[in-house]
């Protein structure tokens, strides 16, 4: 027979066993590290082997769990107080007398805490410092929130000017029977649309080639507009425009018939007040449309002969860059600027191909005209209607001291978001826009920062071009590119202009323009006297005023003859005199487009970037038209 199993190899009973796992609880980590069970965290254990009587037993536990320290604190704690209340016992006094020598326990655990937690290690000292201070701070945080928060939402702008009436004060001064645009708006309500085929690259749209397959949709195209061509010609030969700016397009304007839906951007607060950046401007695509249609017709007119067909189209195509430019914006400046130089690109095209067509009276007045241009005789690109519309938009941002100062309110946030976004975005209001309006600059600051950056770069556009050490917008770049500044001048950052690329353009738009001037009057010269001068100092002053500037080096246009034709020219971006040499992609913009010497020197380095620019800048005779592009 088999002995039976044991099952308790370890000899001892449940209760034996139950008192070993309270002892290994009540045994702090480093003694059992050492190996050794002590259960000295046991006060209770502690207080029994003591042979305190129940009195004391209780004033020592209660002392204890009273401090609220540590355990193993507590065990000290707690061993300090046994060994005091039983020296006292075995020196004869009674549990009372050592009671009441012994005093309140709860103030006793106040004094024992405060003694242990000074005597704690440096390192739980710091640890408790950092939580005080991280309390400290997020209390603060909180605080300094609900400022911002109360201060965000009690404030109100108050738009004080009405920014689109000023700008309309000038068309609305214009009686209605001599404001062009009511003739504009003939033109475009019977205009149609060119069809899709002739907007690919392959059309070559609006100087659609004679043997072209599109040839034939294009020439219908431009029958179906004669109607709003003549309209167009009658409102171009007006003197002013009159058009009325808003933020709406009106119910019976050509636009909404057209089907157009656009969200205006409004202020529900001051509806007879709406926002300056919300203006919107649709006559300038119709000018550029408009545009096609003439220059297509110039081609036509050229193959047909019709010289004085010609000279109305451009003068048209002039007239309503005049009128572009009583839109008082930069970007109506520009569209003005493209529109006048497609009217020289069609007079060089007609002085290159049919030299003769046009008579002496007809060219002599087309250089009157561009000569003229602006009307105004203001700066080719302005910026003072840039300043006005930054202005209102402050004005709805902010608030107002009266002293030229505010804050930004919670309205003035949701108008940035819409500004933005777009006004349908409907962004919703953000818990960090109280944040975010503390980082922003105040109102006057804001003005300030704009009015230094514009005036700087303003007047580093208005000087030559050959004057430039840089480009007159790249400290608005640098600063841009600032994180922490965008962030105080948002506003800014979203409305500055590109003050460099606008005079970039006016003064791109300059050079073509007198080039066009020394083709003209190299033209009346031949027709004077059999052949084309030898130089342009022959043509002063009686064809020309003065030898126009080349806007790259500051010496005169460049002008010589190729196979005994006029080449005009500029030095281009390279800043070198090649003879009237094209570079070797002729058709490159690069060419002429300015950029600072040190970055030509390196574009000169490289072959495929030097072949764009390493030449002149022609601009008379014009290149020959591409091939249209092969189809894929």
């Amino acid at each position: 027979m088999s002995e039976p199993t044991n099952s308790n190899p370890t000899g001892s009973t449940p209760r034996q066993q139950s008192g070993t796992l309270h002892l290994m609880r009540s045994t702090p980590l480093r003694d059992a590290l050492r190996g050794r069970l002590t259960g000295r965290l046991d006060i209770d254990r502690a207080c029994e082997q003591a042979a305190l009587p129940s009195t004391l037993r209780d004033i020592v536990l209660r002392t204890v769990r009273s401090t609220r320290l540590w355990r193993i604190e507590k065990a000290e704690v707690g061993a300090e107080l046994i060994a005091h209340f039983r020296d006292g016992l075995d020196a004869g006094r009674t549990p009372d007398e050592l009671i009441a020598s012994f005093g309140d326990a709860a103030v006793a655990a106040r004094l024992i805490r405060r003694t242990k937690k000074q005597a704690r290690p440096l390192p739980w000292k710091f640890w408790i410092l950092a939580w005080k201070g991280i309390g400290f701070i997020l209390v603060a945080c909180i605080l300094i929130y609900l400022f911002l928060l109360i201060r965000y939402h009690t404030g109100r702008p108050v738009p004080r000017t009405n920014t689109i009436a000023t700008l309309n004060a000038p068309a609305l001064s214009i009686p209605a029977e001599e404001r062009a645009w009511s003739r504009y708006r003939l033109a475009i309500a019977a205009f149609s649309p060119a069809p899709d085929e002739l907007m690919t690259p392959q059309a070559q749209w609006p100087r659609v080639p004679a043997g072209s397959p599109y040839r034939g949709l294009a020439l219908a195209n431009l029958e179906a507009n004669r109607t709003a061509i003549e309209h167009a010609h009658a409102a171009a030969a007006m003197p002013r425009l009159g058009y009325i700016l808003g933020v709406h397009i009106e119910p019976d304007s050509p636009w909404a018939k057209q089907g157009k839906d656009i969200q205006p951007l409004e202020d529900p607060d001051w509806p007879d007040n709406p926002p300056a950046i919300g203006i919107l401007l649709p006559s300038l695509g119709e000018f550029r449309k408009f545009s096609h249609l003439l220059i297509l017709d110039c081609m036509l007119a050229r193959e047909q002969s019709d010289g004085p067909r010609i000279a109305k189209n451009i003068r048209t195509i002039l007239g309503m860059a005049e009128h572009t430019r009583e839109l008082p914006f930069l970007i109506s400046d520009l569209v003005a600027i493209a529109l006048a130089t497609r009217a020289c690109e069609e007079i060089h095209e007609v002085l290159h191909h049919t030299p003769d067509l046009l008579s002496q009276q007809e060219l002599i007045a087309l250089a009157h005209s561009l000569s003229a241009f602006p009307r105004d005789k203001d700066e080719i690109v302005r910026y003072a209607s840039e300043a006005s519309i930054f202005d209102d938009t402050l004005q709805r941002v902010y608030t107002d001291d009266g002293r030229g100062n505010g804050r930004v309110t919670a309205k003035g946030m949701r108008f940035m978001h819409e500004i933005i976004s777009g006004p349908d975005a409907h962004a919703p209001q953000s818990l960090a826009d109280p944040i975010a309006t503390a980082m922003l600059a105040d109102r006057a600051s804001m003005k300030r920062e704009y009015d230094a950056l514009m005036a700087a770069a303003i007047a580093a556009a208005r000087r030559p071009l050959w004057t430039w050490s840089g480009d007159p917008g790249e400290h608005i770049d640098a600063r841009t590119s600032d994180f922490l500044w965008r962030q105080r001048y948002a506003i800014i950052a979203d409305l500055i202009a590109a003050v460099g690329k606008a005079a970039s353009a006016a003064h791109r738009y300059t050079q073509t323009r007198d080039a066009t001037l020394v083709a003209i009057a190299v033209t009346l010269s031949k027709r004077r006297t059999g052949a084309y001068p030898a130089s342009l100092e022959s043509l002063v002053p009686d064809l020309l005023p003065a030898i126009p500037p080349d806007v790259f080096d500051g010496e005169p246009i460049r002008y010589t003859l190729i196979d005994g034709l006029p080449v005009i020219y500029s030095v281009g971006v390279d800043r070198k005199d090649d003879g009237g040499r094209r570079p070797k992609r002729p058709d490159s913009v690069f060419v002429g487009a300015w950029k600072p010497r040190e970055q030509v020197d390196a574009l000169m380095a490289v072959s495929t970037s030097r072949d764009n620019i390493d030449g002149d800048w022609v601009l008379f005779p014009p290149l020959p038209p591409p091939p249209p592009p092969t189809e894929d």
